[in-house]
């Protein structure tokens, strides 16, 4: 493929997966050995392409850098940056798991966990509160406004946990990352999408953390109150209220000006 002619190309081991269905191709094959056999066929010559990759990669991240200064992205980067080294970084499911892949341009020594319930959201925080519980590490959970109504009961056991455990819902008014799908762009999408797809929870998070006696913070920008609670400090919901369509209008933007 030549610069004038990029395709996007899926490789899924496990079967179809291409949410956005904008791949040209899907390689159902072990994402390894594909790039094993990519590899193996391409000279590796310094000064040409592997320099020219490497080149757009880090006006990637200029352009991101430039672009995520509000909103969810902001937000996940500030409370990924205020981990201390050893920590545990639990990413729930849906868009914050998008989110810090996308974002998280710091590279640091933290141990990341990933779970699926059986609705994909079910049992982030009390999952989390095991994790440092047996960990005895101090842990972060990232997760949106509808997980955490999903595991309001997991703050009893956020409560137990006996390791610092700060609980960062990124609220955002419902289930934002069908946004970013098909159905978003389907005839009478908008319509569909605002009452089938988003369902805001509309939970009161600092009376729900009281109910189960742990701390309770609101924060704009995580990344102090992050720090402070895994100081040492008790389990603590760190309540972060963002735009509705940050995500979706920085990914937007973003592609944008990639793609230019």
């Amino acid at each position: 493929m030549t610069e004038s002619h990029c395709e996007r190309i899926a490789i899924a081991p496990h079967g179809w997966s291409d949410p956005h269905s904008s791949a040209r191709m899907i390689v159902n094959a072990p994402v390894a050995d594909v790039a094993a056999r990519v590899a193996a066929r391409v000279s590796f010559r310094p000064g040409n392409w592997t320099e020219a990759w490497l080149a757009a990669n880090r006006r990637a991240g200029a352009a991101l850098d430039r672009l995520a200064v509000a909103g969810e992205h902001a937000a996940v980067r500030a409370a990924i940056a205020a981990l201390p080294d050893g920590a545990l970084l639990a990413l729930g499911n849906s868009l914050p798991v998008r989110t810090a892949e996308s974002a998280a341009a710091d590279r640091r020594r933290i141990g990341v966990l990933h779970q699926r319930g059986a609705c994909g959201i079910d049992g982030l925080v009390a999952g989390a509160a095991g994790a440092a519980s047996a960990a005895r590490r101090p842990t972060a959970l990232l997760l949106g406004d509808v997980s955490f109504a999903h595991d309001l009961g997991g703050l009893a056991a956020a409560r137990a946990a006996g390791a610092p455990l700060a609980i960062i819902v990124l609220d955002n008014g419902g289930g934002r990352i069908f946004e970013q799908l098909p159905v978003a762009r389907a005839p009478g999408g908008a319509e569909i999408l605002e009452r089938f797809f988003l369902t805001p929870p509309a939970v009161d998070v600092a009376a729900a953390a009281a109910a189960f006696g742990v701390a309770y913070v609101r924060a704009e920008d995580p990344r102090a109150a992050v720090a402070r609670v895994l100081a040492g400090g008790a389990a603590t919901v760190i309540h972060v209220p963002v735009a509705p369509h940050s995500a979706r209008d920085l990914e937007a933007a973003l592609a944008a000006e990639l793609d230019a």
